[in-house]
C-alpha cells in the first residue's frame, strides 16, 4: 500500500533527516575523541560531547527518562496528524523535520545512553537532530498560525434556522 502523497512528505523530511544526523554523528564519532574540539572558523567550532541529558546537559544521568520523553513526543505527533489528517504539505514537513530530530537523538539514547552533539562550543553544543527539531517547530508554528482562519471558519457553530 502505498503512502498517499502528503504522508509521503512526512516520511521523506523524517527519514532524510534521520540518515544526515545518524551519518553527521557517526562521523564525529569516528574522527574525534569525547572532548576534543576543533576551531573552524571564526566563532564556529566542532566539539565532541556526549551529552546524557537533553537541553544543554539538563537531566543529565539519566538516560531513561529523556529516551521516555522523546518516544512520548513522537507518539503525540502522530497521534496528532493521524487525528487532524493530512492537512498542509507544509505542516508534514515540519511534524518531519520533528519526528526525523526526534528519533535522531532517541536512537543514540538507546544505542549510547547519551546522545553526540558536536556543533558549537563550551556549554552551546548541539547537533543535527536539534537542529531540525528547531526548524520543525518554526515551520509547524508559522504554519498552524497560517491555518487558524481556515480552522476558525470550518469549526465555527452554524445558526440554526
Amino acid at each position: 500500500m502505498a503512502l498517499e502523497r502528503p504522508w509521503s512528505s512526512l516520511v521523506a523530511a523524517s527519514l532524510t533527516v534521520l540518515a544526515i544526523d545518524q551519518a553527521t554523528k557517526a562521523i564525529v564519532r569516528t574522527l574525534l575523541a569525547p572532548g576534543q574540539l576543533v576551531e573552524v572558523a571564526g566563532p564556529f567550532s566542532i566539539a565532541h560531547v556526549q551529552n546524557p541529558g537533553i537541553a544543554g546537559g539538563s537531566l543529565a544521568g539519566d538516560a531513561v527518562g529523556p529516551a521516555l520523553l522523546a518516544t512520548l513526543a513522537v507518539f503525540g505527533v502522530l497521534v496528532f496528524i493521524a487525528h487532524v489528517g493530512a492537512a498542509r504539505r507544509l505542516v508534514l514537513v515540519g511534524f518531519g523535520l520533528l519526528l526525523g530530530g526526534g528519533l535522531g537523538n532517541l536512537v543514540d539514547r538507546v544505542r549510547l545512553g547519551s546522545v553526540t552533539d558536536f556543533i558549537g562550543r563550551d556549554n552551546s553544543v548541539f547537533n543535527l537532530a536539534d537542529v531540525a527539531i528547531f526548524a520543525g517547530t518554526f515551520v509547524v508554528l508559522v504554519s498552524v498560525v497560517a491555518l487558524l482562519p481556515q480552522v476558525r471558519q470550518r469549526y465555527q457553530p452554524r445558526s440554526g434556522g
